[in-house]
């Protein structure tokens, strides 16, 4: 029988610092108050097999209770059992608990002893009767080892590299930061040289003989970079692990815990390239040292370059961001080494569609204009979300004019082929295979018949598409002129709603560079270069290229015809083939006299004259870099070198392709995209983890990750896919439906406590557990918690994986939003709907701590082609209206959207402000309930049916009963908040007209109930929560006919003046009357709101609220101003306290009744306002 997992493990040894070390003042600057440190305790955890919980057993019931068996104290003075030990430090049993109610997270803790010394530990079972079954055997207990050393004493024994070549970056903040600079000795030689990095260096004989692990971030590819773990070894022979042929860009030790050292120490490498020198880390076969390769790429100082950081645990992101700020400090001496700041606008990106996999399958198929089209046309037209939210097409590889030609090498080196096939560029115009619209329907005609393939005119003739961009004039004339056939086509993509057109291409143009025999031949010098990789063999041989000279002009004309036919923007391809190309031939045809450029100086000037054209040609976000995974890219010409201005972002790919079709595949893909973003995020770069398909097996994993990044999503669904798997990531905005994904220039990274464990359950003997994943969202004062499985199906239980989330993982999610000095948060899993509230204090403490403090909250359980992504949000208190008590509330964004907390612009309390019409106003906020999208598609969205677009209206809560003037007056009928009383007033006769709000601006086109629009209601709320949906039917009911009966003897409702539309002149007459001002609609002075903008909306914006509020009445909605009435909330978890807000429908059922009003006036303005919801409570 399964036993579950328990953590510690038995047979473990874990390493703690006692809590009078923690306490000390030598522990600066981490250290804690006597108070923080005396409330560390040790947890043990205990989460059952995911197939049962702790009391299922063979079908029955098992009423075993886990425990943990150990001599550790119960006080923190105790010391080590022994036969003088105090009582509390004998063996006991500490059983295991639910951490809440109805929770499989079984949790045991004990206060981390004050002094020193070595305990142990065991688990076992103990059932109702008592009987006891061991886990474990003999002398397989785990232990518990304290020590009182201090962190400052324990990290005395090194303090970074010492000698000549290591200096202080010329920066602020640079005490644990060191750039060392290796001078090659003799000036002039080609080639590589190699310095070996010493172990005092770096650390592996300062720390003394403690395991080490780490992990290397490598260029194990041709052109992609790729993170792998290094297992658990000794200082002595961690080094032994790294490649001798795949370069690395990154290194990360990690010094585990030791007796004299109870603390995690990190030693953070960081090679980079300079214009002059190329830089990397390799290792050396069979050996246990470490190189620092470097290679002339250019004239002047021949100086190889490496940063080292250092420090403890909760610094991991921080140290790989100070090498990246030390690095670029030394060829910018200005530059700060401070974190970059967020983004100060971020422009809220549509769903992008690639052909790639779409109509290529990867390469496989050929494509055509054609079958673009129709694909287009597919995907615009669907029901779902995603049909309007594509705005951007990228044509992949397949456009292009190429042909094949014969590479006969001769002479060749080991691997290459004495003949070839070469594909290469012919000419900057399209296939004509792929071009095959019907011409008769072509504006291109007149063009193609006089020679459409010389040169013509820069004007694209689409309005789009302006001669002159966002680069400002073009350089000159293109030599092979405007590509009609691509114009036309981009034409036709935009006719039909898309905003942005880009085509693929290569470093090189395509593949195998430029065609030596066609056109581009008499356009430019063509050079012969020989390409040579020792670690992949199979791309070796002959390609050619542009000389030095002509690389400028080349890539000019290039970009300049491609944004004639109104491209806008470029990906560009194979970038680090560059590291491939080895010698160059001048051409039999040239002056005599011409000599070979120097390859070490090409290569840079390659990489510097592509993007420099394609920003001339397309703007700073034209240009997508792919492949790009060389040290002379990331750590150099793109990341180092051309990044020293913190305003620089590029788009990188951050990992290899997504491939639909290969099932083990997906895992990795994942977990290396989560990986190498700590190291892409710290360069700044808006990582891009590939196009995805929501209609396919892995389609929830894949897509939950895209939200995790700024960078543009891409879907390549094939033709006919449901799109309805892409809601998640999609909602409204003022500006039409857009993506919601990270913004504010923060990407999710993976969490430090994931960092030490095997993801990707490749090590041998090595800790496994889920990928847990980081994103602070800082406009909304929170974070989310991605949780991905990614072990291979053998290592998995029923394909799920179970794993905790503890408090040091809610610290390293919130990373700079903890840091402002927030304070408490909830943690909130919308899989279960449990809420878990979590101290200041713990997330404060936690970060900095051993992960063995980290206080256990929760246990999600996630399968392998899914994603499970928390929330963690801010709590504010805020006072109720009537009274001097006050309630807990956390703006947990849209619960509907994966990364839905994002879709916050802010979030604050705001002081309330008394207004002639008695509703709180916030004093600091200016809103409007006239915001409109401007756009075709926020207009189609706003002409749909809502189902609860009329239960949008403005009302009180807070209603008295006085007598009225006839109990036969249907004015003052009491209105159905349900829909099932609705119905039967309806059809009783009591109204057969629409709801008017007692608004002073409302007019007569005020949005009218129908049984349709509540039946269709109705219907779609008990297909999607049927029991949730009868009860809160029943309550309407039940009050609706209480107020029924009030009414009928004579008592009616005049809080707010909304009444059911008898006498349409006499409501309209009613309508147009401002309401009366009384004591209970104001909002006082010294009251509060929760006041927060919204970028996006859905109909499920969530809300915790502690303690849960005994009636959904008593929370007061405003939108934009307006109040909003309690029926477009919704109880979701009445346990947990969660209530959901149809804020999407309600501003809709606002904008109906407003629209007629509009008089045709621009809404420009509007469209930049953020939405303004604001809460308070009635009592």
């Amino acid at each position: 029988m399964a036993t579950g997992t328990f953590d510690p493990p038995l047979a473990s040894r874990t390493f703690l610092p006692s809590s009078s070390s923690l306490s000390s003042p030598s522990s600066a600057p981490n250290s804690h108050s006597k108070d923080e440190a005396s409330e560390q305790r040790i947890w043990f955890t205990y989460l059952p097999p995911t197939s049962t919980s702790l009391n299922d057993k063979e079908g029955g019931r098992d009423e075993r209770v886990a425990e943990v068996w150990t001599n550790l104290p119960l006080s923190p003075s105790s010391t080590p059992s022994s036969s003088s030990s105090p009582p509390d430090s004998a063996w006991h049993a500490l059983p295991l608990l639910p951490s809440a109610a109805g929770s499989k997270l079984f949790t045991a803790s004990l206060p981390l002893p004050k002094d020193g010394g070595e305990w142990e530990f065991t688990y076992r079972f103990r059932s109702k009767e008592g009987e006891v079954e061991w886990l474990g055997s003999a002398g397989g207990n785990g232990k518990i080892v304290v020590s009182s050393v201090s962190q400052d004493q324990a990290a005395s024994g090194w303090n970074g590299p010492e000698g000549k070549e290591w200096t202080s970056p010329p920066a602020a903040g640079t005490e644990r930061v060191r750039v060392g600079k290796f001078s090659r000795g003799t000036e002039g030689k080609e080639g590589n040289w190699d310095v070996e990095m010493k172990r005092e260096w770096i650390g592996l004989d300062g720390w003394g003989e403690r395991e080490v692990e780490g992990l290397v971030v490598e260029q194990s590819s041709r052109t992609w970079f790729a993170p792998r773990p290094l297992p658990r070894s000794s200082p002595s022979s961690i080094l032994s692990h790294l490649s001798p042929t795949f370069p690395a860009q990154l290194l990360v030790l990690r010094f585990l815990p030791c007796q004299t050292d109870p603390w995690t120490r990190y030693t953070v490498l960081l090679p980079f390239s300079t214009r002059q020198t190329c830089a990397a880390l390799v290792g050396v076969e069979g050996g246990e040292k470490m190189l620092l390769r470097c290679t002339k790429d250019a004239g002047g100082a021949q100086e190889g370059h490496l940063a080292i950081a250092w420090g403890e645990e909760g610094d991991l992101q921080t140290l790989i961001e100070r090498c990246v700020a030390a690095a670029r400090s030394v060829l910018s001496p200005s530059t700060s080494i401070s974190s970059p700041s967020p983004l100060a606008s971020f422009a809220l990106k549509p769903l992008g569609a690639c052909t790639w996999n779409a109509l290529s399958r990867g390469g496989q198929t050929d494509y055509s204009a054609t079958s673009l089209l129709s694909w287009l046309d597919s995907l615009r037209s669907s029901s779902s979300l995603a049909g309007e939210a594509i705005k951007t097409v990228l044509l992949d590889d397949g456009w292009q004019d190429t042909e094949t030609y014969i590479d006969f090498s001769v002479g060749a080196g080991e691997g290459d082929r004495e003949q070839g096939e070469r594909r290469a560029l012919k000419s900057f115009q399209c296939s004509m295979e792929w071009f095959d619209l019907d011409e008769s329907s072509s504006d291109a005609d007149e063009e193609g018949k006089e020679g459409k393939r010389t040169s013509v005119s820069l004007d694209s003739g689409y309005e789009g598409s302006p001669a002159v961009g966002r680069g400002g004039e073009l350089p000159s004339q293109p030599r092979e002129g405007v590509c009609v056939e691509l114009r036309e086509v981009v034409r036709r993509v935009k006719e039909m709603g898309v905003e942005r057109v880009g085509v693929w291409m290569t470093l090189c143009g395509y593949w195998h560079g430029l065609h030596p025999d066609r056109s581009l031949a008499d356009a430019y010098t063509l050079r012969r270069f020989t390409v040579h990789s020792a670690a992949h063999p199979s791309y070796n041989g002959h390609i050619y290229l542009p000389a030095q000279s002509d690389l400028r002009t080349f890539y000019d004309d290039y970009f300049s015809s491609l944004r004639a036919a109104g491209v806008d923007f470029v990906k560009v391809d194979d970038q680090a083939t560059v590291d491939c190309l080895v010698a160059q031939e001048v051409g039999e045809d040239e002056e005599e006299g011409a000599t070979p450029d120097a390859v070490s100086e090409y290569r840079f000037a390659m990489l510097e004259a592509m993007c420099a054209a394609a920003i001339d040609a397309f703007g700073a976000d034209g240009i997508i870099h792919c492949m790009a995974g060389s040290p002379r890219i990331w750590g150099g010409s793109l990341g180092i070198v051309g990044a020293t201005d913190d305003g620089a972002i590029s788009t990188v790919r951050n990992s290899d392709d997504y491939f639909p079709d290969a099932p083990d595949s997906h895992r990795w893909h994942i977990a290396l995209n989560a990986f190498t973003t700590l190291l892409s995020s710290a360069l700044r770069f808006e990582p891009d983890f590939d196009m995805a398909q929501s209609a396919h097996e892995f389609g929830k994993a894949h897509l939950a990750l895209r939200a995790f990044s700024t960078a543009q999503v891409w879907m390549s669904d094939e033709p006919g896919a449901d799109l309805s798997g892409w809601e998640p990531l999609l909602a409204m905005t003022k500006q039409g439906v857009r993506v919601l994904q990270a913004g504010e220039g923060q990407i999710g990274t993976v969490l430090e406590g994931s960092v030490g464990n095997d993801v990707l359950g490749r090590l041998n003997g090595a800790q496994t557990g889920a990928l847990n994943v980081g994103l602070p969202v800082a406009s909304a004062k929170g974070a989310r918690i991605g949780v991905w499985n990614c072990l291979p199906a053998d290592r998995l239980v029923d394909q799920r994986l179970t794993t905790t989330i503890d408090s040091k993982d809610v610290a390293d999610s919130l990373r700079s939003v903890a840091a402002s000095g927030s304070g408490s948060f909830v943690l909130v899993d919308p899989a279960t709907l449990s809420a878990t509230q979590v101290d200041s204090t713990d997330i404060a403490t936690a970060s900095k701590l051993p992960h063995r403090l980290a206080k256990p909250l929760v246990q999600t359980q996630v399968a392998q082609n899914e994603a499970n992504v928390l929330t963690v949000a801010q709590l504010f208190d805020l006072p109720a209206a009537s009274s001097a008590k006050s309630v807990k509330i956390a703006c947990l964004g849209l619960l509907d959207k994966t990364v839905g907390l994002a879709a916050i612009r802010s979030v604050e309390i705001i002081s309330g402000k008394k207004t002639a019409s008695g509703t709180g106003q916030a004093a600091e906020t200016t809103v409007s309930s006239n915001a409109s999208s401007g756009t075709a598609s926020a207009e189609r969205l706003l002409g749909s049916t809502s189902s609860l677009s009329t239960q949008s209206l403005t009302s009180s809560p807070n209603q008295t009963l006085i007598r009225p003037l006839s109990p036969t007056d249907r004015s003052s009928f009491p209105v159905p908040q349900g829909r099932v009383p609705f119905l039967l007033a309806y059809f009783a006769g009591f109204f057969r007209s629409s709801i008017v709000p007692n608004s002073s601006t409302s007019t007569s086109t005020a949005s009218s109930r129908t049984p349709r629009t509540e039946i269709h209601s109705l219907a779609r709320d008990i297909l999607r929560q049927p029991v949730r949906t009868v009860l809160s039917e029943i309550k309407a009911l039940v009050s609706f006919s209480i107020f029924t009966v009030f009414w009928i003897v004579g008592w009616r409702s005049n809080g707010t003046q909304r009444m059911i539309e008898a006498n349409p002149a006499l409501a309209n007459a009613s309508a147009s009357t401002p309401a009366q001002s009384t004591s209970s609609d104001l909002s006082p002075e010294h009251k509060a709101r929760l006041c927060i903008e919204l970028e996006y909306l859905s109909d499920r914006l969530a809300f915790y609220v502690s303690p849960a509020p005994p009636s959904l009445s008593s929370l007061r909605l405003f939108l934009d101003g307006a109040p909003i009435d309690a029926s477009v909330l919704h109880e979701v978890s009445s346990d947990a306290g969660i209530v959901e807000f149809q804020v999407e429908s309600a501003w809709k059922g606002l904008k109906s009744q407003e629209g007629a009003g509009d008089g045709g006036k621009s809404q420009a303005s509007e469209m930049e306002k953020p939405w303004v919801v604001q809460v308070d409570f009635a009592g």
